[in-house]
């Protein structure tokens, strides 16, 4: 049953209600989610530095291959600092968000139980 359906036959029946079970699973399964979404970017862009996978373990490397390497490495680095800067750009907001859709949630379910 949805929180509407509870809603609408906690209003017939004069009162609103809400199924509380159903709600805690709703909202931990969404922020489970979340946070797995959030663990998964977070991963790529620190498990995929150049400078750590790449460029230091060549270091020990032939210089015959440290050759090859490096022009390689030069532009992955520079799309690996783009992908990075995009990142902090598109987070930029993100506390400020988070907590307006808190603050969101919260008056949603105030609003409900008057």
């Amino acid at each position: 049953m949805n929180e509407n359906e509870n809603i609408r036959k906690g209003t017939e029946a004069g009162t609103k209600t809400i199924d509380m079970g159903n709600e805690f699973r709703e909202s931990f399964d969404h922020s489970a989610i979340t946070a797995r979404y959030i663990e998964q970017a977070l991963r790529v862009i620190v498990e995929t530095n150049p400078l750590e996978r790449v460029i230091i373990p060549v270091q020990t490397a032939p210089d015959e291959i440290k050759k090859d390497v490096n022009s390689r490495a030069a532009k992955s680095m520079q799309i690996w600092l783009d992908s990075f800067d995009s990142l902090l750009i598109e987070g930029k907001d993100l506390s400020k968000d988070l907590i307006g859709y808190a603050a969101d949630l919260a008056r949603k379910k105030r609003q409900g139980l008057k």
